[in-house]
Order: structure tokens, then sequence, then C-alpha cells
């Protein structure tokens, strides 16, 4: 009995020391952790010569600060992004409580990030045999306030950019807002957008996607060229700069979530969401939005948008929320329509305080990104900061075609204002289109005539915006891009082309010309 209890003793001694090999720490920026309980350690023999230790921890999420303003609304414990060291050749399990990591994303240095196999994580669980000291795990890849910043020096070099705070957070962080626009074309007609991004800390990947848009938009090349000619944009790419560096979930560092605090009363707007209200009247002000994009994240694993239905805004703005979705989900591989999500419009969240401020004149919507991957069946790709930077750059050429604007290779034609007697316009009760007409055959093998002033020479392939229900039931279907022919261009200049429509009830809409040589 002596010797079993001296093993006993010796076996606990070893099981301390090994848990205390491995320490957890969130003392950096964006870094949060809650409890960690240690289960159990043990030593295996893997095979000759290959002995592992293996070590299982409890990892508990750490929690927001209680909401001051909305009492009843329970804090989230949803982000982590910690360090371990002490784990190098060690088979480390982690079981998360009260947060809800799939395939949460590892890195060795801090700076290049990769996702954990299928087989080393499943739901709120992750096991790996470690190959460095030192490991950082996050919910997802960390975009933080010094990073931000790093970015905005980068963009701020272009003659083009124009970077301001618009006043400071609580804890005194300025929150920044990029201008972009080309000054030598006048501000008339040019469209004007608005962008903000992070009002939830812990959406790390809205911060990626908005930096892919961002990117593009600033870029020295001939799209972005043309497009800061035809485009005023106002973007904040983080609202909240306190609860990213803090590593909060879904609040600010006062605990109040500024999603739903934009129709309180002043004594209840916290000092981040007045300085956003206060800058958006100035500028719409000097001219109206024409579209006001929330960029946000999820953990439904797919993307989509948050659309307003035509109760409480209009047939028309339902319309032109259909078409931007439908163009976002067109020619890109991280969305599908039927995954649009719908609600009404409240006057608590951004979107209803634009539509008070400027009714359907401005297309306010939210942009969800996923944590994971685009389709319910997960046969998609897994979004990473690349692809979601691409998913960003999509996401601007499709609220520019929204907008009927064309860049260079890529050219938006529209319906003509009158066509034969065999089309009728479509009504607005019933299908969705661009601009501001399409038309319905009713009679077969009628033909529009389409034309646009220029068009370089060249090969084009022809897509045509497909008309689908204006209904937020029917979200669904083919709608969107789709390719219906091609069109050689043989000297630059006029284009003129035509559609035929076959049968009797199809329909003649925009147009995307997309140069292919």
């Amino acid at each position: 009995m002596k010797k079993l209890t001296v093993i006993l003793t010796l076996l606990l001694a070893a099981m301390v020391t090994a848990q205390g090999q491995i320490r957890f720490s969130s003392d950096f920026e964006s870094g949060a952790i809650g409890e960690v309980v240690h289960l159990d350690s043990a030593t295996f023999v893997m095979m000759q010569e290959d002995t592992v230790s293996l070590h299982s921890f409890v990892v508990k999420g750490a929690y927001d600060p209680k909401n001051p303003i909305d009492t009843t609304l329970p804090p989230s414990p949803r982000w982590f992004y910690f360090q371990m060291t002490g784990v190098k050749d060690k088979l480390v399990y982690l079981n998360f409580e009260d947060t809800d990591p799939l395939r949460p994303l590892y890195s060795y240095d801090n700076v290049t990030w990769e996702r954990f196999a299928p087989c080393e994580a499943a739901f709120r669980k992750v096991s790996k045999r470690f190959e460095q000291d030192t490991v950082y795990l996050a919910y997802y890849q960390p975009y933080t306030f010094s990073y931000l910043e790093k970015r905005l020096q980068e963009w701020g070099s272009h003659d083009w950019v124009k970077i301001d705070s618009i006043g400071h957070s609580f804890e005194n962080r300025p929150i920044w807002m990029m201008h972009v626009t080309d000054e030598s074309v006048p501000a008339e007609g040019k469209k004007r957008v608005w962008l903000h991004a992070r009002q939830h800390p812990s959406e790390s990947p809205a911060s990626w996607l908005t930096d892919g848009f961002i990117s593009a938009l600033v870029a020295d090349t001939p799209e972005g060229a043309a497009l800061r000619k035809q485009i005023d944009a106002y973007i904040i790419p983080q609202t909240n700069p306190d609860g990213v560096a803090h590593g909060l979930s879904r609040c600010n560092i006062t605990g109040v979530n500024q999603e739903i605090n934009f129709a309180r009363s002043a004594d209840s707007t916290v000092v981040e969401v007045q300085y956003i209200k206060d800058m958006i009247e100035k500028l719409n002000g000097e001219g109206i939005f024409d579209v006001a994009l929330n960029i946000h994240s999820q953990v439904a694993n797919h993307a989509s948008y948050w659309l307003h239905r035509a109760k409480g805004t209009s047939k028309d703005f339902l319309r032109r929320e259909l078409v931007l979705a439908d163009l976002t989900a067109s020619l890109n591989d991280y969305i599908c329509p039927e995954d649009m999500q719908f609600s009404n419009i409240a006057a608590r969240y951004p979107e209803g305080w634009f539509w008070n401020l400027a009714g359907e004149k401005t297309l306010a919507v939210t942009f969800e990104t996923s944590y994971t991957c685009y389709s319910k069946n997960f046969n998609g790709p897994w979004l990473d900061s690349l692809n979601l930077r691409d998913f960003g750059e999509r996401l601007l050429m499709a609220t520019a075609e929204s907008m009927a604007l064309s860049v260079p290779d890529r050219t938006i034609v529209l319906p003509p204002a009158k066509v034969s007697g065999k089309f009728e316009a479509v009504s607005l009760d019933e299908l969705t289109y661009m601009g501001d007409v399409a038309w319905k055959a009713i009679k077969p093998n009628g033909k529009v005539k389409y034309s646009a002033e220029y068009l370089e020479a060249g090969e084009y392939e022809v897509y045509m915006y497909i008309s689908a229900p204006n209904d937020e039931k029917q979200c669904k279907g083919e709608r969107g891009w789709k390719l219906i022919g091609k069109h050689t261009q043989k000297e630059s200049g006029v284009l003129k082309y035509n559609h035929k429509v076959n049968q009797k009830g199809g329909v003649a809409g925009a147009l995307l010309l997309i140069k292919t040589k």
C-alpha cells in the first residue's frame, strides 16, 4: 500500500508540473480569455522513441461588461484570442465553454494564421500536437486597432485619400474616417457611399472584408481611378476602437452594444455613436448618401445581407436591396442568393436611423460575412483574410454596378427608355430590375436595341441582369448576372447591341459587358 501511495504521489506531482509548464495569457492588444481549468495530464508512447504528453483544459469565455442601458441584454463571451507557451511536442486538448468556435485559427508568430484542420477541431473543441513552444489561438484572425492604423498610413499615402478623426472614443482613441474620391472631378453628380464596420469588436472578418473594399477603391489602378471619378466615399473602418483594443465581443468598453444605440436619447447615446450620427447628418446635408453599408460578421456559416421588408420601407427600396444582393452574389464564390436574410426596419439600428433621416433615398443595409464558409452545406471555401479581401473587392464592384457605374473593361448598359410595341415596362410589384426600367415581352421574338456612347474595341462577354420576384419570400433561383452571349466591338466608339426576346414574358434588363481581349 505504501508503494502504491508513493507512485500516486509521483504521478500527481508530474501532472502538476506538466500543467504548470503550459501557460495561458491574453495580456496583449485584443486579447481575451476567461478562466482556464486544467482537467488532466498523461504521457503516451506513440511509437518507438516517440513519447508525447497529453494535456486537457477547459477554456471559458471572457464576458463583456454588463450593459448599463439595455440591462436585459446578456453580456457576450464569444471572442477569444490568447497565447499558450510550453506546448512544443505536446498534445493539447481544449474544450471551450460559453463561446462557440467551429474551426478556430492558430499562429506560431502572431502574424501568419491557419485554421485547425478538420481532424483537429470540432464544435467547441480543439486537439493538436504543436510544433513550436509558443502558439496563439483566436476565434478568427485578429484585425487590431494598431493594424488598422498601419493600414491607414498606407492608404493615406495616396493623394485621393483624406483621413481624419471624427471624434474620440470613451478611452480617447480616435475614430478614424476616410474620405476617398478624385477631387479633380466635381462632387456634383457623383454617387455618395457610406461604409462603417466593427460595431461589434469580435467580428474581425468584417474588417478583413472592409480592408479589401478600401484597398480596391484606393488602388492606383484603372478600375480604382474610374470609381473615384464617380464615387464620393466616406468610410469608418472601426467604429468601436475601445472594444477592439480590449478584445470585447459585442459592446464598447462601457458595456453598450453600439449597434442598437442609434435611437436612444442624448443622455443614453454613447460617444462613439453620437459622433457617427453627427458626421452622417453633416455629410447628408451636403448631399444625401446613395448607399450606406454596415459591415458585420455572423456565426451562420454563410455570408448574407440583412434586407428590410417592403412593409415599413417601400417596394422600390426592396427592389434596390434585392438588386444589390443579386449583384453581390453574381460572379462570386463566397455568397449565394438563397442565404439572404430579412427583417423589419427598426430605428434602433443604423439602417432604421438612416431611414428616418433620408427615407428610401439612401439604400442602407447590413452585410454579414461568415467566420467559416459561404455554404450551408460546407461545400464552399472557408473564409480567410485573403479571400475576404477578394470578397470585399467584389462587394465594391457590386455596389458600383448597382448604381450603374462602369469601369475599364466592365461596362454597364441600361435598357433604353423606350422600345417597340412588343414590350411593356416591368411592374415594380412584380419583378426586380436595374436602373429605371426593364422590358417584358408581351409578344414573342421582339428586339430591344441597346446603345452606349462609347465602348473600346475588343471582344466582350455579355451578361444580362436576370429579373426575379420583388419579394423577400422568393429570394432564390436564377437572378443577377447571366452570360447571354458575346459581342465584338470592331472600332472604339458607339455601342449598338440588339437582344432578341424569344418568348412571351421574357425580360430584357441591364447589360454588363466584360472585355476578354
